[in-house]
């Protein structure tokens, strides 16, 4: 399905192209190059160079086409409930990619505490018994509810690294004997898909270096296709070790009970890490994705300081993400989609720096407080973020015509 998705991406493009190449040699030629085929007066002509001129349908499919191809490559999420169908985890990876497309912070977020908790799986694992083979890999899979525990007394559970860690040192199991390829196996890793997603995305970005350094206007849709593909790298580095659309676990066999003390432990572990109450028995299927993030900043995660010093630089980066919209300039917009885009601006640089005072002077300030703040600097950004990508289309309603120039490359690339 996902390959499929691809290569219909790919193809859409390839034709958008050559529709774009149609309508220029049948354009006017006020708008002709020298060598192109309207000024020939031959039925047949060499290499045709580009017109000057850009549609707006390919850029905004190009736009379009960066923000699908990396959400839906970046997404790893954890591996689906035991008794899950095609279609709920087909629904909950769209639900996650049009998350990814809104809040791009979110993910790279998610990511860096992903990364911070297997580094700190891996470290502890290895003091064990059986454990020195323990890589980022393993951890990031056991986080992902790719262990599942089979015992006696209870109906299989998914465990992450710190309850299998419990049931190692107080349990009746051992370190599981799992080779890195075996997990990396498991893996549906795309490499032509994720290539995809990279280039068209580095390409982007290259296409608005090119236009201001050619002072040529960057329309909004661009910068925003090109700061989501910056982010979306920081993504990739700190989920580079981690499976990808894994579906089936591997099952840990025990043929002795868990005590009730450690059943109360891991119940306990599964309440403070993802807000969850499991019920009774370990009622659990799956290991959720997005609540993860609740139990850091809730300090239920004991993370390293270079951890947290990460996510001060990540809330840095989310304040760039939002002001290098700044970039855009005035002539894209009428008045009022230049006000509505510079609040939008504005308001996403000041919603990360509030966001940290919120999380670092939390302690001092009343519950009920803290909750409110939260939603509503939640429900702000997330309409800022809406707000930016349809002003970003609107825009498209009326453009001066130097943001459809193309870029001359022949300025960049040596020629004779």
């Amino acid at each position: 399905m996902k390959a499929t998705l691809y290569y219909t991406f790919a193809y859409l493009g390839f034709a958008t192209l050559a529709s774009a190449a149609v309508n220029e040699t049948t354009s006017t030629s006020s708008y002709c190059t020298p060598n192109i085929i309207c000024d020939s007066t031959s039925s047949r002509v060499g290499w045709v160079s580009s017109s000057p001129l850009r549609n707006s349908f390919s850029i905004l499919f190009s736009c379009l086409a960066t923000f699908f191809a990396c959400a839906w490559s970046i997404l790893q999420l954890n591996l689906p409930g035991l008794q899950e169908t095609t279609v709920q985890k087909f629904r909950r990876k769209v639900k996650w990619m049009f998350i990814t497309i809104i809040f791009p912070e979110l993910l790279a977020a998610i990511a860096l505490v992903e990364f911070g908790l297997a580094r700190k799986s891996r470290k502890e694992m290895r003091i064990l018994p059986g454990g020195h083979n323990w890589t980022t890999t393993h951890a990031f899979f056991a986080n992902m509810g790719g262990f599942v525990l089979r015992t006696p007394d209870l109906h299989d559970f998914p465990l992450n690294a710190e309850s299998l860690k419990l049931v190692v040192t107080e349990g009746p199991v051992t370190i599981p004997e799992t080779k890195k390829e075996d997990i990396t196996d498991r893996s549906k890793t795309d490499i032509f898909a994720r290539s995809f997603a990279v280039l068209q995305g580095l390409w982007t970005v290259v296409q608005c270096i090119a236009r201001y350094r050619e002072d040529l206007p960057i329309m909004a849709l661009e910068v925003n296709a090109a700061l989501f593909t910056i982010i979306s790298l920081w993504t990739y580095i700190f989920e580079w070790s981690k499976p990808k659309d894994v579906s089936v676990p591997i099952v840990i066999e025990s043929m002795e009970k868990l005590g009730a003390e450690q059943v109360e432990k891991i119940e306990t572990i599964y309440k403070d890490w993802y807000k969850k109450d499991v019920g009774e028995t370990l009622d659990i299927q799956r290991i959720p994705f997005g609540p993860l993030m609740m139990a850091f900043l809730g300090e239920k995660l004991k993370m390293k300081s270079w951890v947290t010093g990460l996510w001060f630089v990540l809330s840095l980066l989310a304040g760039f993400y939002n002001g290098a919209h700044m970039w855009v300039h005035e002539d894209l917009f009428n008045a009022d989609m230049w006000i509505a885009w510079r609040v939008c601006a504005w308001g996403g640089i000041g919603i990360p720096l509030l966001a940290n005072f919120l999380i670092w002077f939390e302690k001092c300030l009343p519950d009920s407080l803290v909750s409110v703040a939260w939603v509503v600097l939640v429900v702000c950004y997330m309409f800022i973020r809406i707000g930016l990508l349809v002003v970003g289309i609107v825009s498209f309603y009326s453009l001066p015509v130097e943001a459809y120039y193309n870029v001359t490359w022949t300025t960049f690339i040596p020629h004779f």
